[in-house]
């Protein structure tokens, strides 16, 4: 079966291009490679065929197309045909967007008692439920100790937290901030960063470390919503940062 179903491929006698379909986002074609210019790709690809060809790679197999076109995804069954899209809005002549979707990106610091991971900073004790008094003592966590806490609630002068493994409540501080029995695991080094359109609706948000790249953001967050070209806005606490138009194109 397999190698009848390897007589079947069909090789072009040269390179032949599909036309363009289209959806919300992107444009696509399909470019069929005759077999002499599939073992180029291949060798150009030094043994790694899970690889995407970059533009300088596929132009140099003699594939022929207007400026913004990218190698997205490999087709396994016929990895000589080579799939490509480019984003609507896209200049054929420059590669650049002619329009941008915007963002604006805010940047805080992670609120104080937000979920996550926190550090047991004193001896405290797990309870099975939210009342620490009268609720079953699951269990005694030391100094040092990491938990998850996945739900945090005001209950009788404390801040109570539930965790994971052991799974119960445990009181984070007390409401006048005097006693501190769980603190985030390095807080100060989270941030927020929340993505809205232009109508102020929040359309991403994530944590992120202060070492971020923020020059990453346009790819980073096109990635996950799937919006092409991007302006982002970048905003902190303290004022507009920067505005970036380079409509990257989405790997």
């Amino acid at each position: 079966m397999s190698s009848l179903s390897k007589s079947m491929v069909h090789y072009p006698d040269q390179i032949e291009y599909s036309d363009k379909y289209s959806d919300d986002i992107y444009d696509y074609r399909h470019v069929h490679l005759p077999k002499v210019v599939a073992k180029l790709m291949v060798r150009a690809k030094n043994g790694e065929m899970e690889r995407l060809l970059t533009e300088k790679e596929w132009r140099a197999l003699g594939v022929i197309q207007s400026r913004g076109w990218e190698h997205y995804e490999i087709y396994r069954p016929e990895p000589h045909i080579l799939l490509f899209r480019r984003p609507l809005g896209v200049d054929p002549q420059t590669g650049m967007p002619t329009s941008f979707k915007v963002l604006t990106v805010g940047i805080t610091e992670l609120a104080a008692d937000a979920l996550g991971m926190y550090q047991i900073v004193k001896k405290t004790l797990v309870t099975k439920g939210i009342d620490r008094d009268t609720c079953q003592r699951v269990a005694e966590l030391s100094p040092g100790a990491l938990v998850h806490v996945r739900e945090i609630v005001h209950a009788a002068e404390r801040i109570r937290a539930r965790i994971i493994a052991p799974d119960g409540w445990i009181s984070l501080r007390d409401t006048d901030g005097e006693q501190h029995w769980a603190e985030q695991a390095d807080a100060s080094a989270i941030r927020r960063i929340s993505c809205s359109n232009l109508n102020g609706e929040e359309v991403v948000a994530f944590n992120a470390g202060r070492e971020f790249d923020y020059n990453s953001l346009p790819k980073h967050v096109a990635h996950m919503i799937g919006m092409a070209p991007l302006c982002l806005k970048l905003v902190c606490p303290d004022g507009e940062l920067w505005e970036n138009r380079s409509g990257s194109h989405i790997q």
